[in-house]
């Protein structure tokens, strides 16, 4: 099999006074059908050279999580009343977090399981969570398509349901204002990805 070639298509960039030629700029579009296409002959030709030593990739892996220890705990920290802590549980993938009203754990609830929520989708990822000063709400944050683009989302704590509200294109971080009327998050730039604006979202009046 061939390696795939990536065509040459120059284009000048100016900046500061200063030209550049970059031949393979149109590889920067992820969605021109012709990227996708060049990066799927990409990986055929990888899966295709490497096919010979599937054994020792499945040994070489077998040893790795053989090494890490499948249920594991964070040290617990005590917000508010509670104590918060993260777990892993053996053959999952995701953490779980929850809390307790002492710091041995011994009443432990769940407050947000990450293996159920990844259910059906590629990729999942939680950037960050926080429980309203009121005890109801959780906000927290998740990327499902794997380029920390987060979406805020919000559970009701007494019900366990996942509401409909939505904050999208946030940095991933959640912080509630004292009286849980407000929550505070950094909208990225849609273009840049980076952290471009602060903002405030009502509880009052959510969209």
């Amino acid at each position: 099999m061939n390696p795939p070639i990536a065509s040459k298509k120059p284009k000048d960039l100016t900046i500061h006074g200063y030209t550049r030629t970059d031949s393979f700029y149109w590889l920067n579009d992820r969605t021109d059908q012709e990227v996708i296409d060049y990066l799927i002959a990409e990986n055929e030709y990888t899966e295709t050279e490497l096919k010979s030593i599937e054994p020792l990739k499945s040994e070489i892996y077998q040893e790795i999580i053989g090494r890490i220890k499948q249920k594991d705990d964070s040290v617990p920290f005590k917000w508010r009343r509670h104590y918060y802590q993260s777990r892993y549980d053996e053959g999952k993938e995701y953490p779980i977090y929850g809390r307790s009203t002492n710091e041995q754990m011994d009443d432990f609830t769940i407050l947000l399981d990450a293996n159920e929520l990844a259910k059906g989708k590629a990729f999942y990822q939680i950037g960050g969570y926080e429980v309203s000063p009121d005890n109801k709400l959780i906000a927290y944050s998740e990327d499902t398509i794997s380029r920390r683009i987060y979406t805020i989302c919000f559970k009701d704590i007494a019900s366990g349901k996942i509401l409909d509200w939505k904050i999208p294109q946030s940095s991933g971080s959640v912080y509630w204002s004292n009286d849980s009327k407000f929550l505070y998050y950094v909208e990225i730039d849609a273009t840049t990805l980076r952290p471009h604006h602060v903002k405030r979202w009502s509880l009052e009046e959510p969209e």
